[in-house]
């Protein structure tokens, strides 16, 4: 799909149906090279919908101010069902609304990719996934400004992985400003953070993962991940305890600057979280804990334990700092 008009104003819009308000694909591949998907409505899929074995590919383009009405799933810009496959890497999914997934919702089984130069900018969800909620996601472009109450940036049910991805700027009401992932007893996901992610300045925290193993930086690298200046009582990073009987967390290459916070809610014991090939490039003495009471010490110099303590990093919120956290 190129837009030809000469103002480069071409456009698919005013669509209302079922599903895919402004473009339906049930199988082949479609490329979206130019012009703009706008002002659709669908019960799944306000803009696209990409069925199972379709697929949807951005290099230009945008995909904007369309709405999902589904009360359970969504996808405003764009919804792609299991099996299906969706590719940003250009172009922009922006200003759309749905109850999940207000830019992009991928059900189960389905395969998402942002690249480089993808964006996914200004959506919202009522419930999960502000950008992006999805089964399995690899993340490398610009993930900014959207909302939700929870995942304001991305709201994830499998594994993530982040590349050189921004998370930056969105907002979660309940939990997850920048990234949400979310396992069970019987799926424990992982997380990996690398190769230049940068999350900062997301409200509601950085990343909240419960049943998930989070991995930041790529060991041997030199490349770091920046996570700081993420704004609730966790800052950075809050995990679920169910999760910390085993080692739950690396990080080889975490910027100077980063300013991980870490809360824990329910903690009863001490745990080694942290399996570091080098805790002190990673600058980990700036990992702490503080409404779940717990925070963090440095343990034999290959792990880090999460014991009671007492805040002593200045990023920590002035009604924590310097108190004991009971």
């Amino acid at each position: 799909i190129r837009d030809t008009s000469a103002q480069g104003i071409g456009k698919i819009t005013g669509g209302n149906t079922d599903n895919g308000g402004g473009l339906y694909i049930k199988e082949g591949r479609v490329l979206l090279c130019s012009g703009n998907i706008s002002g659709n409505t669908a019960y799944l899929g306000g803009g696209v919908y990409v069925s199972g074995g379709g697929t949807f590919v951005m290099s230009g383009g945008a995909v904007t101010d369309n709405e999902a009405k589904g009360s359970s799933e969504g996808g405003g810009g764009i919804y792609v069902f299991s099996t299906g496959t969706v590719s940003i890497q250009g172009g922009e999914v922006a200003y759309n609304k749905a109850h999940n997934g207000g830019g992009i919702y991928g059900y189960a089984r389905s395969s998402l990719e942002v690249g480089v130069n993808g964006k996914i900018t200004n959506n919202t969800a009522e419930n999960c996934g502000g950008g992006i909620k999805g089964d399995t996601a690899t993340i490398k472009g610009t993930i900014s400004q959207n909302t939700a109450d929870l995942g304001g940036g991305l709201y994830i049910n499998g594994n993530a992985t982040l590349v050189g991805a921004k998370i930056t700027q969105n907002t979660a009401s309940s939990a997850g400003g920048g990234l949400y992932v979310m396992g069970d007893e019987g799926h424990i996901y992982d997380v990996y953070l690398k190769d230049g992610t940068d999350i900062t300045a997301n409200a509601g925290g950085g990343v909240c993962a419960a049943y998930c193993k989070v991995h930041l930086g790529d060991e041997g690298t030199n490349d770091t991940v920046v996570v700081k200046e993420n704004l609730d009582y966790d800052l950075g990073l809050s995990m679920d305890s169910s999760t910390l009987n085993s080692k739950i967390f690396s990080a080889y290459t975490l910027s100077e600057d980063s300013q991980i916070g870490i809360c824990v809610p329910g903690m009863e014991d001490s745990y080694t979280i942290i399996d570091s090939g080098n805790y002190a490039q990673g600058n980990l003495s700036k990992l702490f804990c503080d409404k779940g009471g717990y925070c963090l010490a440095l343990g034999d110099g290959t792990s880090v334990v999460m014991t009671k303590g007492i805040a002593s990093y200045a990023a920590i919120p002035d009604e924590y700092n310097g108190k004991p956290l009971l």
